[in-house]
């Protein structure tokens, strides 16, 4: 996860400047992942709202989640 990943990067004493930039890729890296974390859970937010909105039986079919109901409702 980006938490254990930023735990384990603070306890990091980079020796030689090659370390000090791989250490901040990798903290650039932890904030993308944070980022797009936080986008999927919105992502995630707004399909539950159309999908609701709609009010569609299609989550009550065996194997159809929010997401997928969200996408057939997108082609639909």
């Amino acid at each position: 996860s980006a938490d254990k990943a930023a735990d384990t990067l603070k306890r990091l004493r980079p020796a030689t400047a090659t370390d000090c930039c791989r250490r901040d890729l990798a903290r650039d890296l932890i904030t993308d992942l944070r980022r797009l974390d936080r986008a999927i859970k919105d992502n995630e937010s707004q399909m539950r709202d159309a999908v609701d909105a709609s009010q569609t039986t299609l989550t009550e079919l065996p194997g159809i989640g929010i997401v997928l109901a969200a996408k057939i409702l997108g082609h639909v």
